[in-house]
């Protein structure tokens, strides 16, 4: 399998990115064994939920499925790299996606520093996961020979109900390109909070996040076209070692989001 690994410095490059995803997954281990951190009132995380309708999903436990995809995604990556097993570069593009989506979610609920901003996003997060099951749960409720998968009459009319209050509150769910746009928006924005070096790459990194996405989408669903577009190396658009730092710096900031909102305290919880 071709990475482009043979161009100047890429090989060392990718080590670089594989010790990041390494690092990551311990972050994310110390996470998953502090089962409190869902469940703190006066964090960031907390208050954003006790403004929230009742949902047939709670956000946390979408916020958990992020955190859990990234991570396996990209770990998945470095052992596909690192073992040897078969595999192709079109089965990487589809995880560094999957990796890249998952930290998208997370970035746009817990990454914006403005509260209404957060509710706005948490609310349409919620009515697009929200919408997800709906379609699943009525297209069930047909099944003829399936009859163990069919849900029940009383959780479907529990899922409309809760469906309407979301819809209720007049936001319109995300399609998966505005949530990533807006995921890099909030990238973009947290470098240039930083300043210095991270301040100088907001916008390229912005970019490039927009840009992994859409090639790797193209992948996933089996287009053609990725092939087409600039910098194409064997089957994958760009250059892969680059695609693929850029996804683990994306989780990294979204883990690292994540962790802020689980701590934060408002100036009412501040003594």
């Amino acid at each position: 399998m071709d990475l482009g690994l043979d161009e100047p410095g890429a090989r060392e490059r990718l080590f670089v990115v594989l010790e990041e995803i390494r690092q990551l997954g311990q972050q994310i281990d110390d996470v998953a064994a502090d089962p409190e951190i869902w469940h703190r009132p006066g964090s960031k995380i907390g208050r954003l939920i006790a403004d929230l309708p009742e949902p047939h999903v709670d956000v946390r436990r979408t916020m958990a499925c992020a955190v859990s995809g990234l991570r396996g995604a990209l770990d998945t990556v470095s052992t596909l790299i690192t073992s040897g097993v078969p595999t192709s570069p079109e089965s990487l593009a589809i995880l560094c996606r999957t990796a890249l989506l998952a930290s998208c979610r997370l970035l746009v609920l817990v990454g914006p520093d403005d509260v209404e901003q957060a509710r706005e996003n948490t609310l349409r997060v919620m009515m697009q996961e929200s919408r997800s099951l709906g379609h699943l749960y009525r297209r069930a409720a047909e099944f003829k020979r399936l009859r163990a998968l069919v849900p029940p009459r009383q959780v479907i009319e529990l899922h409309e109900r809760r469906h309407a209050e979301l819809q209720a509150e007049g936001k319109r769910a995300f399609t998966e390109i505005e949530m990533v746009e807006l995921a890099a928006d909030v990238v973009g924005d947290m470098m240039r909070a930083a300043g210095g070096e991270e301040e100088e790459h907001a916008t390229t990194r912005s970019e490039h996040l927009v840009w992994i996405f859409n090639t790797y989408s193209g992948v996933s669903h089996a287009f053609a076209w990725p092939t087409m577009v600039a910098g194409t190396t064997n089957r994958l658009p760009g250059d892969f070692v680059a695609d693929l730092g850029t996804t683990v710096a994306v989780a990294g900031m979204a883990v690292y989001a994540f962790l802020k909102a689980a701590e934060e305290r408002g100036d009412d919880d501040v003594d």
